[in-house]
């Protein structure tokens, strides 16, 4: 009887929990659902290289959608599926061009994942506000800005956030020299690396990676 009792309690508590907590559980460490545009050897190869990176690196936290396109013929980008073209060393490369090439791989995946904490979150609208606020001068287009001034907006947040969690991965020496190499985005990166208000808005709104509470509002929980 003292068994059934013990069972009958813990049903009723998973039935009483919150839906989402449910789900997360059974979400967190979910494979990637990884589908290749062309499925050339190039895709394949950095599909199997994105899962092998994924279960070296914790960073299930920060997975806001586990859809993703490998396509060879285009650049990454987050919506309305994450999407990403090769990253691999070249044959016979050293040791340090593969790490290299692992750190772009996994930058350019968090990155986009990153763009999924817009979604319905108005810390994010409000933080691309401060900086417009910020930076009124800043630039859209070319290899400076991004596509346009909201968008540059956002990515000086987005860009922040991919500083901060390639230091936790890598390092904060390795995380900038990754960053400053940009061709791309360079006054962006230039500002999430040299301009300390950047982070104050960063962290101002609430999207301080290795925050708690309030001091984190911004950071969502990823779904599930």
């Amino acid at each position: 009887m003292r068994h059934y009792l013990i069972l009958a309690a813990v049903a009723f508590l998973c039935a009483s929990a919150p839906l989402s907590t449910a789900l997360h559980a059974q979400r967190r460490g979910a494979p990637l659902e990884i589908t290749l545009a062309h499925d050339s050897p190039p895709e394949r190869a950095t599909a199997e290289r994105l899962r092998e990176l994924l279960q070296t690196y914790d960073v299930d936290r920060w997975l806001y959608t586990r859809r993703v396109v490998i396509d060879e013929r285009t650049t990454p980008f987050s919506h309305p599926v994450l999407t990403l073209t090769p990253r691999l060393p070249r044959a016979g490369a050293t040791a340090a061009a593969v790490a290299a090439a692992d750190r772009r791989l996994l930058a350019d995946f968090l990155h986009e994942q990153f763009h999924w904490l817009e979604e319905g979150n108005p810390q994010f609208r409000s933080a691309m506000q401060a900086f417009q606020t910020q930076f009124p001068d800043a630039p859209a287009g070319g290899p400076t800005g991004a596509k346009d001034l909201e968008s540059t907006y956002r990515h000086l947040l987005v860009c922040d956030l991919e500083l901060q969690v390639l230091t936790e991965l890598f390092g904060a020496q390795a995380a900038r020299e990754e960053l400053a190499a940009r061709r791309y985005y360079t006054w962006i990166y230039e500002r999430v690396l040299e301009d300390p208000k950047v982070r104050e808005i960063v962290i101002e709104h609430g999207f301080l990676l290795t925050g708690s509470g309030l001091s984190r509002r911004g950071i969502l929980a990823p779904p599930g």
